[in-house]
C-alpha cells in the first residue's frame, strides 16, 4: 500500500536513463511519448535524476557541399603529420 504522501511516477528512473542511451539526440517530445507524459514532465525527470544529454546540431547557414568536397580534396594532399586542428571553443 502507498503512503498517502507518495506520488506515483510514470517517469521510471531506469526506463528514462535506457531511452536516453538508446537515442540521446531524441527531441523532449519523443520521450514524452514514449513515457505517455508532457515534454515538461521528461525535462523535469532528467534534472530530478541527473541524466544529462548532449545534442549536438551542426547547421550552418552557409553549408556548401561543393566548398567542402574541394577542402576535403586539398586535405588530402596535405600529409598527416604536417596537419594542425586548432580548437576554437576555448
Amino acid at each position: 500500500m502507498q503512503n498517502a504522501c507518495e506520488r506515483h511516477r510514470k517517469i521510471d528512473k531506469e526506463a528514462l536513463k535506457q531511452a536516453v542511451a538508446e537515442k540521446p539526440d531524441a527531441f523532449l517530445k519523443e520521450y514524452a511519448e514514449q513515457f505517455d507524459c508532457t515534454p515538461t514532465a521528461v525535462c523535469y525527470a532528467l534534472e530530478k535524476f541527473n541524466i544529462t544529454r548532449k545534442k549536438k546540431t551542426f547547421t550552418y547557414s552557409e553549408k556548401s557541399e561543393r566548398e567542402r568536397e574541394e577542402f576535403t580534396a586539398r586535405l588530402k594532399r596535405v600529409p598527416q603529420n604536417k596537419r594542425a586542428y586548432v580548437d576554437e571553443s576555448a
